[in-house]
């Protein structure tokens, strides 16, 4: 009997040598078209969230069981471009199935067009779809756009954007036709697409019931398949899993038989991964919760009426210390679905995962009740070096995983050494994309706003978010670049019914009303910002927005002065010295890393200060410094400090993300809600001990001096501009000039509070209340040129690399011609900056180094200590020998130094990247002593002050 063509077709081997599969298994190509689809019916029924599968049953006009049963085999034929000469001939993989198809006529030449069988998935399936089968068939029940998007979608599962059109089942390019074969190849790919779809045994639509379908899916392609595509993605990935499955299938067995056996393997693939553990939350009390009555924000968070039918935007501005977080948590829980919390730095986040892992889980010494109900679920923290914490995969509960990895390229992986449960988790979920698919994530907002950036998966990561409440603090820190990014998130969030909730305590009214205009509603464009409502929290709904304004704890505020003071750094130490001298715990902070650096050479002296009271935290320092720097400035300047003089010097890097609490603080010039910011470590919790003269708190100014109608120099404070625009720190200067200091949240009579402070410097027409001479205008003038280029700059580079809308989705593959490199691919800077997927301003030029000491045989950490990396060689990454190397780690931002890095590559190390994928991110200096020279610059790690560039 001789076989059918289609039959011969394979799919995967085991050139990778999987473990518990024969050197010679071939898995023939109909069977993993039946695997992935079996894997889609799996997250259909245990993972994608109700009101998405209600939107993709009502635009198919089909019951829920019947569409997903039909989407699923849809995904299931995603590979259908394997079964293509290029693909069935790659030297090497299957001989035999070579000779064998060229006995039926199918024949493989070395030099036959290449495409990628994703792509050639959609010209297949596309012609497929204009073959009239069956009655059934013959109707074509669905639109032709929605026909083309499914197949386009299902044709890019791996993450490469197909931009050549498919139209009446003929690809336009002549050289994509060629690639799939002659008419024998092409019978051979329709007989096989026949013989799955009949063997699924799934419906198509009826013609009758077309009048329910979509009116956007007639026109345009529906929004809802972006997380189509992020689900035949995740099928795929599942179904590639092959330990799972049946490895002892032949070409030529039943296809129906195999169905059953394939769904089981689905259902273990699914459980392997740990998909399993879903996001179950419920919420009781706020006191069992947190162990305290709700304040008046989080008694809104507690009593607002939510709308369950549609997705709901909430906007939360609110003073620092009013309980902004734990409203969120509880929002979350209302809502009963997962969490990913976007924070702005891996600082921020890893100061939250725990606060987030406490409300899941609950403190039973404390009698406090976790929000997730049940024993099984993980929380993931999610950024570049989450790796360097143990508990970055926090699991409640989980089972003995033993299943194969598989990575995005569906090559299988299995894990050497340790088979635990924790181990195979934390591997499956590496890939930043994937990790998002944890029902409780706390990480970076750049994890998902490459999710509207042409990077690869971008479509994976929207489908993640589905099913969760999406965080966003600390808004207000966005520039411009970041801000148009967040302008494309928000509308496709609400497309995929997500539900957001915004916090800030320094929100402009201009943010706030782009915010409430992406989510479908129109803000009062008449609006004062400087009197709406503060603190207040916005709810927008189904195109309606509602204020919910409440007084704010009235023992949480603050009412400080402030005093100017001298920019020079030795004035800077005078001052320092003075306060500490007084008994005062002192928090300083630079706006440059090389000010920082200088002060606390001044004042780390042990007669000032023992060496536990004094600290210098910024971002040029390894992470494992870093990181254990940020504990000590926890425990030693946090809410239970001792009651002792302490200094605290540090950058933007202690704004934001520690809990810190000063007698005294002195800050550079900064726009004035990042002063705002500062300042709430300036008395932040109550003590009874303040040393005298030091009850009521004083903050005290760095800028120089500036006679009257002139603008004081902020060159140095704002790195000409590189760091903070001049425009913004002069006109905070001159908002805060004739004000003797602030009373937050509402202000008073006499002094003004966060919207006043807010509003005034950030105003689109500002005006000095005292008129500059003519040199000081044109200074202004000109600074104020240069921000709005800046400003125009970034939102053209953002929308340069930006993914069409919702409404435009079929754009996606005719607006761009290549796909984005994320910062991990692009280690050498190889790839031109349009091609790379920036989550933060490409204007500023940075690398990941590691700061490696080379040995006899690699490289160490130190010049005498043991070998870290071992050159030439591939070795397992270990957790642990991962987190060492990601602890020797440090993002520099030096043009000069980057730019060496980057054209005088370390051969030895580029190698040792190609035998370690994970190294691919990093580039190497390597140190002599502890030092460098890079591109000129003098290099010196210094344990006390951290990397140090000395001038030539």
């Amino acid at each position: 009997m001789t076989t059918e063509p289609w039959r011969l077709f394979w799919a995967k081997t085991n050139r990778e040598k999987i473990e518990g599969l024969p050197d010679d298994w071939t898995h023939p190509l109909w069977a993993h078209l039946i695997d992935v689809g079996s894997a889609a019916q799996v997250l259909w029924d245990n993972f994608l969230t109700p009101r998405l599968k209600q939107k993709m049953a009502d635009a198919l006009g089909m019951n829920l069981t019947d569409a997903g049963r039909f989407l699923s085999i849809w995904i299931g034929l995603h590979d259908l471009g394997k079964g293509i000469p290029s693909f069935q001939g790659i030297p090497g993989a299957a001989p035999e199935v070579v000779y064998k198809l060229a006995e039926a006529g199918l024949h493989v030449h070395p030099e036959a067009n290449r495409l990628h069988h994703g792509h050639a998935s959609i010209a297949i399936v596309r012609r497929w779809l204009h073959l009239d089968i069956d009655e059934d068939r013959q109707g074509k029940p669905l639109p032709e756009s929605l026909l083309d998007a499914l197949a386009t979608c299902v044709g890019i599962h791996h993450g490469k954007l197909s931009l050549r059109r498919i139209t009446d089942g003929v690809a336009e390019d002549k050289r994509i036709v060629a690639a799939l074969g002659d008419n024998h190849w092409k019978q051979a790919q329709l007989d096989l697409a026949n013989a799955v779809f009949n063997a699924w045994g799934a419906n198509w639509p009826k013609t009758g019931r077309q009048n329910v379908i979509d009116r956007r899916s007639r026109s345009g392609w529906p929004d809802w398949m972006m997380a189509f595509a992020g689900w035949a993605t995740l099928a795929d990935w599942l179904g590639s899993m092959q330990t799972c499955y049946d490895h002892t299938v032949r070409a030529d067995d039943d296809l129906a038989t195999y169905l059953e056996s394939s769904r089981a393997g689905a259902m273990k693939a699914y459980q392997a991964a740990g998909l399993k553990h879903q996001a179950k939350l419920r919420v009781k009390s706020f006191k069992a919760h947190f162990g305290n009555r709700p304040r008046p924000l989080q008694s809104i968070a507690r009593k607002v009426s939510l709308d369950k039918n549609t997705p709901n935007l909430l906007i939360v501005e609110a003073p620092t210390g009013e309980g902004k977080t734990e409203a969120a948590f509880y929002l979350a829980g209302r809502f009963g679905q997962g969490i990913y919390a976007a924070m702005p730095s891996q600082s921020t986040s890893d100061g939250l995962y725990p606060r987030l892992a406490a409300f899941l889980k609950g403190d039973k010494e404390k009698k406090l009740r976790g929000a997730h109900v049940g024993d099984t679920a993980a929380l993931r923290l999610v950024h570049g070096n989450d790796l360097l914490r143990d508990d970055a995969l926090s699991l409640l509960a989980v089972e003995d995983l033993t299943a194969s990895i598989v990575d995005d390229d569906d090559d299988e992986r299995t894990l050497p050494g340790d088979t635990g449960a924790k181990n195979h988790l934390l591997s499956w979920f590496m890939p930043k994309k994937r990790a998002l698919l944890v029902p409780y994530g706390v990480g970076t907002v750049d994890q998902i706003f490459l999710g509207v950036l042409f990077a690869k998966h971008f479509f994976l990561r929207l489908f993640a978010l589905c099913g969760k409440t999406v965080i966003f603090d600390e808004v207000h820190a966005y520039d411009t670049y970041m801000n148009t990014l967040f302008g494309r998130l928000l509308p496709w969030l609400r497309a995929l019914d997500i539900n957001v909730v915004v916090l800030s305590a320094t929100l402009p009214g201009e943010a706030r009303r782009q915010m409430i205009t992406a989510w479908g509603a129109q803000p009062d464009l008449e609006e004062n910002s400087a009197l709406a409502p503060y603190p207040v929290t916005w709810q927008v709904a189904g195109g309606q927005m509602i204020s919910h304004s409440f007084k704010p704890d009235s023992k949480r505020g603050q009412r400080l002065t402030f005093q100017w003071c001298s920019e020079e750094v030795s004035a800077l130490a005078k001052l320092a010295r003075k306060l500490i001298g007084e008994g005062a715990t002192v928090l300083v902070i630079c706006n440059k890393v090389d000010r920082a650096q200088e002060l606390f050479s001044l004042l780390d002296d042990d007669v000032l200060l023992p060496p536990e009271d004094r600290l210098l935290l910024h971002a040029r320092m390894p992470q494992a410094w870093r990181q254990d720097r940020e504990e000590k400035a926890r425990e030693r300047f946090g809410p239970r400090r001792p009651d002792r003089p302490g200094l605290l010097v540090g950058t933007q890097v202690i704004e934001q993300s520690l809990d810190l609490d000063a007698d005294a603080m002195i800050t550079d010039l900064a726009p004035v809600d990042l002063l705002l910011q500062r300042a709430g470590r300036l008395h932040r919790h109550h003590r009874d001990n303040r040393p005298a003269g030091y009850e009521t708190p004083v903050l005290y100014i760095a800028c120089p001096k500036a006679e009257p109608g002139e603008l004081p120099n902020v060159d140095e404070l704002s790195a000409a501009g590189r760091i903070y625009g001049r425009k913004l720190l002069w006109q905070t200067w001159a908002v805060l000039q004739h004000r003797k200091g602030w009373a937050l949240p509402l202000g008073d009579a006499t002094l003004p509070g966060y919207r006043e402070l807010v509003e005034a410097v950030y105003t689109q027409q500002f005006s000095f209340s005292q008129p500059l001479n003519p040199a000081a205008q044109v200074d202004y003038e000109k600074a104020n040129d240069d921000w709005n280029a800046r400003n125009g700059r970034q939102q053209a580079d953002a929308d340069g690399r930006l993914i069409p809308p919702p409404n435009h989705m079929q754009d996606l593959f005719q607006a761009k011609e290549n796909l984005l490199t994320e910062d991990e691919d692009n280690p050498n800077g190889n790839v031109p900056k349009h091609l790379q997927a920036f989550t933060r301003d490409p204007e500023g030029v940075n690398a990941e180094v590691l700061l490696l000491h080379r040995t006899d045989d690699g490289w160490g950490l130190t010049p005498t200590g043991p070998t870290l990396i071992r050159r030439g060689k591939k070795q397992y990454m270990t957790p642990e020998l991962l987190r060492s190397i990601f602890g020797a780690a440090v993002r520099i931002s030096h043009g000069g130094i980057v730019s060496a890095l980057w054209k005088e590559p370390n051969e030895d190390w580029q190698q040792q990247q190609e035998e370690n994928r994970l190294l691919k991110r990093f580039q190497l200096i390597e140190l002599t002593h502890y030092t460098a020279v890079v591109g000129g610059v003098h290099l010196e790690l210094n344990e006390r002050l951290g990397l140090i560039y000395n001038k030539p």
